[in-house]
């Protein structure tokens, strides 16, 4: 990751960053309670298998994601299974309305 790009003082995943990786260590991580998600559209791909992993993190309480395209079914475990969750919100994200109503379903 480049610390000196335009991202200020946030993590911003370049070419190379594993996605997997990151996810799967936010899933593990216990004092994490803020998350912002900010897609770069050339790395919307690899958001999927990031949300493998944070479905697992049962400790954050604010998730906000930004310019995403994310098929809803994946972050339906992190909603149902995340007692601590107080807060979710979604800008520009790509959602069709069949993949909106699951959370609701479940």
């Amino acid at each position: 990751a480049d610390y000196d790009s335009d991202c200020g003082e946030y993590f911003c995943a370049e070419e190379g960053d594993d996605w997997g990786w990151l996810g799967h260590f936010i899933g593990k991580n216990v004092q994490i309670r803020e998350l912002n998600l900010y897609c770069r559209r050339e790395y919307a791909y690899e958001v999927d298998v990031f949300m493998e992993g944070l479905c697992r993190n049962q400790s954050i309480e604010r998730l906000d994601i930004w310019r995403c395209e994310i098929d809803f079914s994946s972050l339906t475990p992190f909603i149902v299974n995340n007692s601590n969750l107080r807060s979710l919100e979604l800008w520009n994200v790509d959602i069709s309305l069949g993949n909106a109503a699951q959370p609701a379903s479940t």
